[in-house]
């Protein structure tokens, strides 16, 4: 499973999800959907503006978690 944790960055650093896209130049539905997991596609360039927006690693905003069995 795939673990999105940018909701969390946000909510520790006391940012908003508008002043990122206005950081970025990312549409503010696109950031909503990395925000929640519901991104269905990811382009590694928004990767990059997040990542040097927040001053973070990718595996600060995505994290891969072993399905228990």
């Amino acid at each position: 499973m795939i673990k999105y944790k940018l909701s969390d960055i946000l909510i520790d650093k006391n940012i908003s999800q508008n002043w990122l896209s206005i950081e970025t130049g990312i549409r503010p539905g696109t950031i909503n959907k990395y925000t929640y997991g519901t991104i269905q596609r990811i382009i590694p360039g928004h990767l990059d503006k997040i990542c040097k927006a927040l001053n973070c690693t990718i595996s600060d905003l995505i994290e891969y978690v072993p399905d228990k069995k």
